[in-house]
């Protein structure tokens, strides 16, 4: 007779590939492998809702707007804890935002408090020691003041920059190994060549996670990381570009999801050379965006037809109309609309190998057309200075958006006065549309007028959108519940291990 069946061992840990973070410290965050490490480590004020994007309560159990929009309380939850068992109050709140604004600090992500009350002023002068906008009214309730209305300020505070930190932050070991109030916590300092093992907060406000413990081991290139993937010594991985249709018929496609992520062009609208819209639409209707995609980033882009990608609540899939797509014989019209000497021009990049590939594939597209390009290598760490200083004709920038929100892809690149306008565009329409986005309480009309802001932009032209990018994650089968949002983001902690 045979004896019992003996069934494999059930597994109780993901194992999954990132890059070795400098420092988990929400002040000193400065790549998405870091933000997606430090979003299982920490909550913020809110999450977002996995299928819609909308803000829902996570640190803080509700909050109120108040002042039509300039000013929020947040009601935080009780009992909740970091991962040593200190309560986290509101003054953790305050104190973690102060940390990031302080101006010495040089944080990366400080600029997502500028829209807070003193911000600019603690950015300027040394006497000011913190935001006069963010007050811990007492140990559950946080007051928020802004500088001018935002109804939707809470989509913003889901960023993994903007979590609490406990006063022990200060010490020198929070860095490579934090204490948070997310679902997993950190179970050793961050080392080169050792895996960075997260356990399950078993303290967590929220539901527990159903796998145990994440185990992320660490590659210094991404693409290193595929060889172990395929052979099973990992879970979820990235994907290299030029393999991503086959990985995705092998795989699925659970990993794979548009970015608010945008390739985009534009022109320093200052010069009178580069102010007819006319030349805009000409380099819009030259491009081929489907060569761009496939050419130079392998399949890890697709053509943008819009501002506001698939991913995004407000995405309208006609935004761009025919503006987006190639007619060489309608963009050389609109070229002919324009005097000769604003035909040619330089195209201003970062130098890099895939840059260089980007601005040889556009210089000949454009060349189709009549247009007369040069293409104009900068110094990667000087370029912000060039587009600062102005010293730019056209230019191609990545865009990336730091919440699900069609505003975080529009005020930034084309609102008057925007630090990241480097179009130096200047209408009054728009202005009064993005601001009428930002005072509207209702959430259905504000989807609208975002809209109507992307269609003007897009007649006039202000930005070319050129590619939206992918993200390139492929998941072992048995990872269920696997969903990445259009940050580049998952939750580990909704994840399960299947058969």
């Amino acid at each position: 007779m045979a004896g019992p069946s003996v069934g494999a061992t059930p597994r109780t840990s993901l194992r999954l590939a990132t890059s070795l973070p400098t420092s988990l410290d929400p002040r000193e965050l400065n790549s998405a492998d870091g933000l997606q490490l430090a979003a299982q480590l920490f909550d913020g004020l809110v999450g977002y809702d996995p299928t819609t994007y909308e803000a829902i309560p996570a640190a803080a159990e509700r909050w109120d707007v108040e002042e039509g929009g300039r000013r929020f309380v947040f009601h935080l939850r009780q009992g909740m804890t970091f991962h040593d068992g200190s309560p986290v109050r509101a003054q953790d709140f305050v104190f973690a935002w102060n940390r990031l604004a302080d101006p010495l600090a040089a944080a990366p992500y400080a600029f997502l408090l500028e829209s807070v009350e003193g911000f600019d002023r603690y950015q300027q002068q040394i006497r000011v020691t913190r935001l006069s906008g963010a007050v811990a009214r007492d140990d559950r309730t946080l007051e928020v003041t802004l500088v001018r209305p935002w109804r939707d300020f809470v989509s913003l505070l889901g960023h993994p920059a903007l979590s609490p930190v406990p006063p022990a932050a200060g010490g020198g070991s929070f860095a490579s190994q934090p204490v948070g109030n997310g679902p997993y916590r950190l179970a050793a300092p961050i080392s080169p060549g050792t895996p960075l093992l997260l356990l399950r907060f078993d303290g967590y406000f929220g539901t527990l996670p159903l796998v145990p413990t994440l185990e992320y081991r660490t590659f210094d290139v991404a693409s290193d990381a595929w060889p172990e993937f395929l052979a099973a010594e990992l879970d979820v991985a990235p994907v290299p570009p030029a393999l991503l249709a086959e990985a995705e018929s092998s795989y699925g496609d659970h990993g794979i999801t548009e970015l608010a992520q945008l390739l985009y062009c534009g022109f320093d609208q200052e010069d009178p050379r580069f102010a007819d819209p006319a030349l805009r639409r000409a380099v819009s209707l030259a491009m081929g965006r489907d060569v761009v995609a496939a050419d130079v980033y392998g399949g890890a882009a697709i053509p943008a037809t819009g501002i506001i990608p698939p991913s995004v609540p407000g995405y309208r899939p006609d935004a761009c109309g025919g503006r987006c797509l190639r007619d060489l014989e309608a963009a050389r019209a609109q070229a002919a609309e324009v005097p000769r000497a604003s035909r040619a021009f330089s195209l201003d990049y970062p130098a890099s190998p895939l840059a260089d590939q980007l601005a040889r594939t556009l210089v000949a597209q454009l060349g189709e057309a009549g247009l007369m390009v040069t293409p104009r290598a900068r110094n990667p760490i000087r370029f912000q200075d060039v587009l600062e200083d102005g010293g730019q004709d056209m230019f191609c920038l990545v865009w990336t958006a730091d919440y699900p929100r069609p505003q975080a892809l529009l005020e930034p690149l084309v609102e008057s006065g925007s630090a990241d306008n480097h179009s130096n565009v200047s209408d009054r329409d728009l202005d009064v549309l993005l601001e009428r986005g930002r005072a509207e309480a209702n959430a259905e009309i504000r989807t609208e007028v975002y809209a109507e802001a992307e269609r003007l932009v897009l007649e006039r032209m202000h930005v070319i959108p050129v590619v939206w990018f992918r993200s390139h994650l492929a998941v072992r089968p048995g990872v269920e519940g696997f969903v990445v949002d259009p940050l580049g983001r998952y939750d580990a902690a909704t994840l399960r291990l299947g058969a």
